[in-house]
């Protein structure tokens, strides 16, 4: 089955999952500990793919890091690192037998994954329903190409392994190959899109984009490659980056026939953050529709000179891909390209440079121990700053390098292993007095029991510092009833009430067990010890 349009994330997270993977570009992971893992909670192997620099950025809010307190503990987040942009954004919940996948352009977002502005394209696949499997393994596909690439770090890698273990399904054989699902990493978006549209004459092109490139070549190769007899643009009146004068002379140059509409959203103060172009040819119509925007990183090049991106391409009757609009306000007529107030918003990638050193790589923590290594020559132990606090009970080892990279072992003395078992970033300081990103490490052995379906017990430890609203309290109320005993008569207080049992009588007319009869080795192999 398929459907496209808004999500609704109560009913996207609803069933039972056995994993679950989100990429995105930009992540909010304030909103997904607070609102999506309380919805996930039965999930064990939880992904979060997100852009390398979007992340450094996120962390470097030093209020904003201190505030998380589950990031890879109860779910590993794996920063992608691409010379230009990751900006792939999808969501997959899969079990052994069935799996949903959602494929738009939202990011990790209440925004990106409630707006109206925002669309997805939804697949599932069950053991009914095979038709749409080759969508998920394009994402599989994706996903292996980012660990072949070395595009993501290893321990997510292994994690993403150990999940298609647990869905055999994937391997199965299917007769399509041509999957709706596409990513960039070896062909581009624009040459896959005239590939489907297989040499069709295109009598109408619609586009809507909310970012263009600074030159708008991408729009020109789209038109030059489709040659449609006219272009419906829709923009966003003050909202659309673009060069308005850089738009004119392309479209002008075109020779194609204009019909620039206003559009906007109908919930007031929403962007329309929706890419999509259609293709009208007779009676038939092509979408492609996702992550990319009408630039050149995102539509004409692919990796890794290009950006990250995901999309579907889907071919329906020349009607299908109307309702894309049918939520949105749109001018009654042409509108004047001058009356638009457009301008080019200019990228914040030059700001990276301002978050410190990205060169921490596979952070992991095993008590009482932190490993990783440096992708840069490191000759002398850094100041290692956990938390707030400098790591004063620290033994530091310093490997060789290598390959222009410095693998390290640092051993923990209490205060600082206790902070990190709290789910404090870490941060390294060196002797020219610049300094790391903020790190959180990946806590190998809560992530690896998540995954085998065992509860995460360091959450024990950790009363004091939950909130009331943290759905770690939920978790911790669950680890309580998995490791707490409840006698007889306890049993019965909670089924009849405190009135049930009025005296230490009533239990003494109960049945009694001799020491000697009782079978010690069933008790101590019982699921509720072996963890204990």
């Amino acid at each position: 089955m398929i459907e496209a349009g808004r999500i609704v994330i109560p009913d996207l997270f609803a069933g039972v999952w056995d994993a679950s993977v989100v990429s995105t570009y930009g992540a909010d992971l304030h909103f997904f500990e607070r609102d999506l893992l309380r919805q996930m909670d039965r999930i064990g192997n939880r992904v979060v793919l997100a852009d390398n620099t979007q992340i450094n950025r996120s962390f470097s809010r030093g209020p904003q890091a201190r505030q998380l307190h589950q990031v890879n503990r109860t779910y590993l987040l794996a920063p992608i690192r691409v010379a230009q942009a990751a900006h792939v954004k999808f969501i997959m919940m899969l079990n052994g037998i069935q799996g949903l996948l959602a494929v738009g352009s939202g990011n990790l977002s209440m925004s990106g994954y409630a707006s109206q502005g925002e669309i997805f394209t939804i697949y599932h696949y069950t053991s009914d329903d095979k038709e749409f499997l080759p969508a998920f393994l394009a994402v599989k596909e994706y996903l292996d190409g980012l660990g072949s690439n070395g595009n993501i770090d290893s321990v997510a890698r292994e994690q993403l392994q150990r999940l298609w273990v647990a869905v055999p399904w994937i391997y199965k054989a299917t007769k399509s190959t041509n999957s709706p699902v596409l990513h960039n990493l070896s062909r581009s978006f624009l040459d896959q899109l005239v590939e489907q549209l297989g040499g069709r004459s295109v009598d109408e092109l619609v586009l809507h984009a909310p970012f263009y490139d600074r030159e708008c070549r991408a729009l020109e190769r789209l038109l030059s490659s489709t040659n449609p007899r006219k272009l419906v643009l829709l923009v966003q009146e003050r909202v659309t980056s673009v060069d308005p004068s850089k738009l004119e002379d392309v479209i002008a140059s075109s020779g194609v026939d204009v019909d620039l509409r206003s559009v906007s959203a109908s919930e007031s103060g929403v962007m329309i953050h929706a890419k999509f172009i259609i293709a009208k040819c007779g009676d038939r119509a092509v979408c492609l529709q996702g992550s990319p925007n009408m630039s050149t990183v995102a539509m004409s090049l692919h990796q890794p000179q290009g950006n990250l991106e995901m999309a579907n391409l889907l071919e329906g009757h020349r009607e299908a891909f109307d309702h894309l609009m049918l939520g949105l306000n749109m001018s009654g007529e042409s509108v004047n390209l001058a009356a638009m107030d457009l301008r080019l918003v200019e990228s914040q990638s030059d700001e990276a440079g301002n978050l410190g050193e990205d060169v921490v790589r596979e952070l992991s923590w095993i008590a009482p121990v932190v490993s990783g290594r440096f992708a840069s020559v490191v000759l002398e132990p850094p100041t290692m700053i956990v938390g707030d606090e400098i790591a004063a009970d620290v033994e530091w080892r310093l490997e060789d390098p290598m390959d222009g990279e410095t693998s390290f072992r640092i051993l923990l003395g209490e205060r600082s292993a206790t902070a990190i078992s709290r789910n404090c970033a870490i941060v390294f300081g060196f002797s020219d007095d610049s300094f790391t990103v903020p790190t959180f490490p990946y806590h190998r052995k809560s992530l690896a029991a998540l995954h085998s379906g065992q509860p995460v017990t360091d959450l024990l430890t950790l009363a004091a510092d939950f909130d009331v609203e943290d759905g770690e309290l939920e978790r911790l109320l669950r680890q309580l009833d998995d490791v707490l005993v409840v006698d007889s008569r306890s049993l019965w207080r909670i089924v009849e009430g405190p009135s049930a049992i009025t005296s230490d009588d009533d239990i003494e007319d109960g049945p009694h067990y001799d020491y000697s009869d009782i079978d010690w080795t069933a008790i101590l192999n019982h699921p509720k010890l072996i963890h204990a």
